[in-house]
């Protein structure tokens, strides 16, 4: 699976545990050795490095599942989706999650699409 946005909140970590491979990746250095931290901490493994979800350094049709946070803060959200689907391969699974604040807490609305053609 790949996590766009894998920094401080990943959606990952538990992919691991069911068996998945882990590819994450994030805008800075920081949140990418926060993500490490946080697998290592929980005894997981995991390939991260520093790329932007708009331009990702992987060839087309590369993973079965992508999941992403960061569509609500990117500026170019539509390249975002559109690289997402490049590396993803056919009939897998897309996880656009978006969080939203109320009041005290954090809610995650996601829409999963299955890509059946391309």
């Amino acid at each position: 699976m790949l996590d766009v946005g894998c920094g401080a909140e990943s959606i990952s970590r538990d992919s691991p545990r069911g068996g998945a491979t882990v590819t994450g990746v994030d805008l800075t250095s920081s949140a990418v050795a926060l993500a490490k931290a946080n697998f290592d901490q929980q005894g997981l493994t995991g390939q991260f490095r520093v790329a932007s979800g708009e331009q990702l350094p992987f060839p087309s049709d590369s993973f079965d599942l992508v999941s992403h946070t960061v569509w609500s803060s990117t500026r170019r959200a539509r390249a975002l989706v559109a690289e997402c689907r490049r590396v993803l391969k056919l009939g897998g699974d897309a996880n656009h999650t978006r969080r939203a604040r109320s009041s005290n807490s954090i809610h995650y609305l996601a829409l999963v699409n299955t890509y059946e053609d391309k």
